[in-house]
Order: C-alpha cells, then structure tokens, then sequence
C-alpha cells in the first residue's frame, strides 16, 4: 500500500490561491486544481477547508499534533474562556465553542467534565402553554379530584374509580419538520436543570393518529386518511368509534366517560352533538357541558389511566 502524499508548503499554498478563486467552493477548488497542475497529485476536496482552518487557527501549514492542542487548550486561562462561552449560550455544542476559542472539541469536553464539573442534560420538547391555560388546568385538576372521591364514595361502584371509567384520548400529528434531534440537544450545568424547549406540533400535518386508554385497555391506535378536520373527526365519532370499543363490555361502555383535547375539529358543533348522544354528560373537553379540557398533553392522561 502506497505511502500518503506528503504535500509540499508550495502545493499547500497553490490549494489556498485556487480556494481562494473559487468562492471556497471545495469541489470547484479541486477541479480547478486538477485542471491547472496537471502533473501533480490532485488532493481530495475535503482538504482545502482543512488548511484553511488550520491557516486560520494556528498560523501554519504544519498539523499540529493532538496532544499539543490538549496541553496548550487546557491550559489556565482557557478554563475561564470556555466558562463564559457556556455561560452566555448552555446549549452550545462542543465543536462551535472549540471552533469559536481555536481550540480541540475534544479539550473543550475535558474542561467542561473535569475543571468546571458541569454534564450535557438533554432538552425535552413540552407543550407550549397559554396566559389562560395553567387557572384552567387548576380548575381541573380540583374538579378531577372531586369526581374520584365521589366514585370512591359511591356504593353503587364498589372499587370503581373514576379514572378508570374514563377513555383518554388524544391525537398524534407526525411533522414533516418541527422537531428536533434530542441526542444533539444538551444543556451543559452542574445540576440538571430540567431543562426543555417549546414546540408547536400541530402545524404542517403528515399524518395523523388517534389513540386512547381506558382503564387497562388500549383503545386505536386509528389513523386518518387526510386532515382532521370537523367533518372527518365527526364522521370517525360517528362510525369508527364503536368498532374500537367492540372489545369492550357493554356494562362498561354504557357507563364510561369519554375524555379528548381543545383540537378545533373535537369541539365542532357537530362533534359536540355526537358525544352529546354517545355520552350524556359524560364527555370532557372544550366547550364541554360538564368540565372543559383543553391543551392537556396526552402523556398525562396516559399517566394518569395508568
């Protein structure tokens, strides 16, 4: 196997001349190379931004062996200048603030873990929240625990509790866009912070799925073939619904409460009219004659079926 070509100062400074020309477009540098020193070995594209960083960075062609950038980067007075790097932006990555202080990612990592002693925490998307929303999840909330102490309380359902006469439900929306990759998000502190991040899931609709839990049943999952709108959802309450509670008992049906979110097409006027048929008084959601439910996210109410 042939040895690496070892470039020279002169070809090196040739690479730069040519990226120079060409925009630092690196594919049009490597051509454009090829095509004016025919006689010399044509460098892979890649190679022209890597002198250019190296140029840039430490003042020479030279590579500069690693574990000179790790003494040299680890030294004293790069402690502070990494601190205030993560202090102005925690959710910054190793590479950007290596790239913006020219030093090594891999010494930024070992400042951050053994001089400063913070941890890369992920980020988890939640559900944006309303002025109006928390008084109104308040409200609910105390209302729920009524309606559980009153199922405890009532000899009529011995054992029976409210939760568990009740089918939570909710509706997933896949994005073409709009999320994000959680392996790459950190936020860098001594303790967890908990941190999330705020995101809008039900713009720009692939598809979307219906799903519910009632008591130790999984009801769905059911997927709709265009967008949920008041027709579509009023025709899947009307003829959908009851074949995904085919399985269960009628005793159960008969006296069960129906749960869904504030979603524009469930708190249609027609929609509304069907639950009002399907389940007297005991439906919840938006503009609910019992109790409104708007902008739960549907992981509580997984929790608390479960």
């Amino acid at each position: 196997m042939a040895a690496p070509h070892v470039f020279t100062n002169e070809e090196m400074t040739d690479m730069m001349l040519v990226f120079g020309e060409a925009n630092e477009n690196s594919r049009l540098a490597a051509a454009l190379y090829q095509q004016r020193f025919p006689e010399r070995v044509v460098p892979r594209h890649q190679r022209f931004p890597e002198l250019r960083d190296r140029l840039k960075n430490t003042g020479t062609f030279a590579p500069v062996r690693r574990n000179e950038v790790v003494r040299s980067a680890r030294a004293p007075e790069a402690i502070p200048l990494v601190q205030q790097v993560l202090n102005a932006d925690p959710h910054t990555s190793t590479r950007k603030t290596g790239k913006m202080l020219n030093m090594s990612h891999v010494s930024v990592h070992r400042i951050i873990k053994h001089d400063l002693g913070m941890h890369p925490f992920k980020r988890h998307a939640v559900q944006q929240l309303l002025p109006g929303d928390p008084p109104r999840r308040l409200q609910m909330c105390q209302w729920l625990l009524d309606k559980v102490d009153e199922a405890q309380n009532n000899p009529a359902f011995p054992g029976d509790f409210f939760i568990n006469r009740t089918a939570w439900t909710d509706e997933c929306i896949v994005l073409n866009d709009g999320s994000f990759n959680h392996h790459n998000e950190h936020h860098y502190a001594v303790d967890n912070p908990h941190c999330t991040k705020e995101a809008h899931f039900q713009g720009r609709i692939s598809v979307a799925v219906w799903g519910g839990v009632l008591h130790d049943r999984i009801i769905g999952p059911f997927f709709f073939e265009e967008n949920v709108n008041a027709n579509v959802y009023t025709n899947f309450l009307l003829n959908d619904l009851d074949n995904l509670l085919e399985d269960t008992p009628l005793a159960v049906r008969d006296a069960m409460w129906f749960q869904q979110d504030g979603h524009p097409a469930q708190s249609s006027l027609a929609a509304r009219a069907v639950l009002g048929e399907k389940f007297p008084g005991r439906w919840i959601g938006l503009h609910s004659p019992v109790q409104e439910w708007s902008r739960l996210p549907c992981s509580f109410a997984v929790i608390l079926a479960s």
